[in-house]
């Protein structure tokens, strides 16, 4: 049990150490104004997010990446 409930701090943890670093990569100057776009249209994520709510903002982001908008 104790093992189990050390491995989900460290999932936890990584998790929030990952969410940090995507949000410093994502305010950069030349990525600010793409995800500005995809935060209007989708509205913004957070660490409560739904999975469907990811998933279409990704699949979003990868459309407009694709179309070159």
């Amino acid at each position: 049990m104790l093992q189990q409930q050390s491995a989900y701090l460290a999932n936890l943890h990584l998790c929030h150490d990952l969410w940090e670093h995507a949000d410093y990569l994502s305010s950069k100057e030349h990525s600010r104004e793409f995800f500005l776009e995809l935060d209007e249209e989708c509205g913004c994520l957070s660490l409560h997010s739904p999975f469907s709510a990811l998933v279409h903002y990704v699949r979003k982001g990868l459309y407009k990446l694709k179309d070159g908008t």
